[in-house]
């Protein structure tokens, strides 16, 4: 029985509309993830920053205290600052105030629940772009012709994606391990005193896998910057093709 040459004609249509639609829409939301990136990259490499500020802090010995000790046993003492635990210079610009009758800061809680929340959101993500990416990688090195002016800015294209989402991953590991040094650190103020260099030590670990994870952002919104030209190469091969 003879192919219908019609119905494989429409089928031809039909599969350079999808690959077009793909690539257009997915183009776009390229770039809008560009910005997301760095967004999020210059968010985090922020709250490492203020991190480093308080481990420093402690790993050198604790200034002597200017003024007397409080009478912690009044309650308007509990909202006095702790000043071997929060240096007075950096309160302004941190934000971060250790208060001597009360516990863990509520920036610091704020700030593991928002290292919970990303790392999971790009360890799941990353994973599913990863799964996908293999998948489109054997489909399409099969079905792309290499002569066509096609082939190449693709291929460059979902390489960079399947890397992007190696990096996406690692990174959401690395922000869920910064949460997981600072669930180590008591912040209670006078657990802090007790282990005070130990504890400093764990935030700059924190502040460091942070680092690392902004890095990761930042190299993936790199190759989304240049997959912007090769996604215009593709799309322009199925335009003229469903042009003519």
């Amino acid at each position: 029985m003879q192919p219908n040459n019609e119905n494989h004609a429409v089928g031809e249509d039909s599969a350079l509309h999808t690959r077009h639609n793909i690539a257009l829409y997915h183009r776009d939301h390229m770039r809008f993830n560009a910005t997301l990136l760095l967004e999020i990259a210059a968010d985090i490499s922020r709250e490492a920053n203020r991190l480093k500020v308080f481990g420093d802090y402690w790993q050198r010995e604790p200034e002597p205290l200017a003024t007397a000790p409080f009478d912690t046993s009044h309650p308007r003492s509990t909202a006095c600052g702790c000043g071997d635990l929060s240096p007075l210079s950096a309160v302004a610009g941190a934000g971060i105030l250790f208060m001597e009758g009360l516990g863990e800061p509520e920036e610091i809680r704020v700030l593991k629940e928002k290292l919970r929340y990303r790392g999971e959101q790009f360890v799941d993500k990353g994973q599913w772009l990863v799964d996908i990416m293999a998948v489109i990688w054997k489909q399409d090195l099969e079905l792309l012709d290499p002569a066509t002016v096609a082939a190449w800015p693709w291929i460059s294209v979902i390489s960079n994606t399947w890397r992007g989402a190696k990096q996406r991953l690692t990174a959401g590991k690395l922000l869920l391990t910064a949460r997981d040094y600072l669930e180590k650190v008591d912040f209670a103020p006078a657990a802090l005193r007790k282990n005070r260099a130990a504890s400093g030590k764990l935030l700059l670990s924190a502040a460091w896998a942070m680092d690392a994870a902004a890095t990761l952002f930042c190299e993936n919104t790199s190759s989304l910057t240049y997959d912007d030209p090769e996604m215009i190469r593709y799309l322009t091969f199925f335009e003229n093709a469903t042009s003519r």
